[in-house]
């Protein structure tokens, strides 16, 4: 009887960590897709940032050698 009842116990617990594992699963797969969709939006603000920063430097630059020649 009592090894009849540890072998339901162990099959219930199989069972269990199989539910639980479907559910770490999903989180694992709702998290890599938050954080692509971060890094695509991070990447599009470096890149606008860098690209601006480098287009204000040069023309001030230009203004300023335009300036004193």
């Amino acid at each position: 009887m009592e090894i009849r009842d540890l072998l339901q116990a162990s099959i219930q617990s199989k069972a269990d960590d199989t539910d639980k594992s479907d559910e770490n699963e999903e989180n694992k797969k709702d998290w890599k897709l938050a954080a692509a969709v971060l890094d695509r939006i991070l990447s599009i603000v470096f890149s606008i940032v860098i690209v601006g920063g480098t287009i204000i430097f040069f023309v001030i630059f230009a203004c300023l050698y335009h300036s004193y020649t």
